[in-house]
């Protein structure tokens, strides 16, 4: 069967199947093909959406503690990947682990969700951390504002703030090329 014909209920059970048995991107690709593995959420230096949903990490902060003790990822792998160096990396995991010593819940570590944050999105420094988180969303998911903000667990004025922003410098930036 063509990847493209795969039927939406297909995807939901292969993401179950998963997240049960708590399957890495390397296991996922092995069984099956990369591009139903990015149908059903599983990217490699990724994040699910649902980590940011709790009120007492910063999004950066999210990032760091999900990568490090869900996908046992080190310090240094996590500043590579986000453009940071492995002192923030480091600083920023400290912080999150006193605001929030448990570990992240099962529906956050192991969504049912398809939507997944790429780390990489991170290294462009004109945007903070929630900006392009929010910019990612808008842009690339197409996703309404206000569906983004039921999704980060943030307030409707926020996000949009965030998205304005985020609006504004790309704006800027595309003056001064000029």
């Amino acid at each position: 069967m063509p990847e493209k014909d795969i039927p939406p209920e297909m995807i939901d059970s292969l993401r179950l199947f998963v997240v049960e048995r708590r399957l890495d991107i390397i296991q996922v690709k092995a069984i099956f093909s990369e591009k139903i593995a990015g149908k059903i959420g599983v990217q490699e230096n990724s994040v699910p959406v649902e980590v940011f949903r709790n009120n007492r990490l910063s999004a950066l902060e999210s990032i760091v503690k999900y990568l490090h003790e869900e996908k046992s990822y080190s310090f240094a792998r996590i500043a590579a990947a986000a453009g940071r160096s492995s002192k923030t990396i480091w600083t920023t995991y400290s912080k999150a682990k006193k605001k929030m010593p448990e570990r992240f819940s099962s529906a956050e570590a192991y969504p049912l969700s398809h939507i997944n944050i790429p780390i990489s999105i991170l290294k462009n420094r004109r945007f903070g951390v929630q900006e392009s988180i929010v910019r990612y969303l808008r842009e690339e998911s197409r996703l309404s504002l206000h569906k983004i903000a039921l999704m980060l667990n943030r307030d409707d004025r926020t996000i949009w703030t965030a998205y304005d922003r985020t609006r504004k410098k790309s704006a800027k930036d595309n003056e001064e090329k000029f």
